[in-house]
């Protein structure tokens, strides 16, 4: 809960500071190509809405996901502390044994679950930083202005 509060006070933040800063001015918070002409006031209302609803989406989906990661590994652990506890009582009622053999089963299929959701996670965070390191690299080597805003078209 208090993740979302700061993601959320950060994207109240930064839709009051473009309020002030941007609106008065004409600017859109964010840089973007738009394929009409914005310069009227209704698109440009239109257009800067749309960058302020995304821009607080964006915010929730990372909230969702990170809180759905420590969601299944809370999940996990406390699979372990049931089982570790039906373990200690398997004295009082033998007959608990292949109940225990399938409650650890279970995590054992949830565990690689989520190892592969964390992979999903990984190679889309290397991809990311793939992107922008070759990016930046290609950005440096660029001499000539023209093949710069050629670049910074296609981002």
């Amino acid at each position: 809960m208090g993740y979302l509060i700061l993601v959320g006070s950060a994207v109240v933040v930064v839709i009051l500071s473009s309020i002030f800063m941007d609106l008065s001015k004409g600017n859109l918070t964010y840089r973007a190509w738009i394929p009409f002409d914005y310069s009227t006031p209704i698109a440009f209302t239109f257009v800067y809405t749309n960058q302020m609803i995304g821009m607080s989406c964006s915010g929730l989906v990372n909230v969702a996901c990170e809180s759905l990661v420590c969601g299944f590994l809370l999940h996990i652990c406390c699979q372990f502390e049931i089982l570790e506890y039906r373990l200690k009582n398997i004295n009082q009622n033998q007959n608990i044994l292949c109940d225990c053999i399938n409650h650890h089963n279970y995590i054992v299929k949830l565990v690689s679950l989520n190892n592969f959701l964390f992979l999903e996670f990984e190679i889309r965070e290397i991809q990311s930083i793939s992107f922008i390191t070759i990016f930046l690299y290609s950005f440096i080597k660029i001499k000539k202005y023209s093949k710069l805003l050629l670049a910074n078209k296609y981002m």
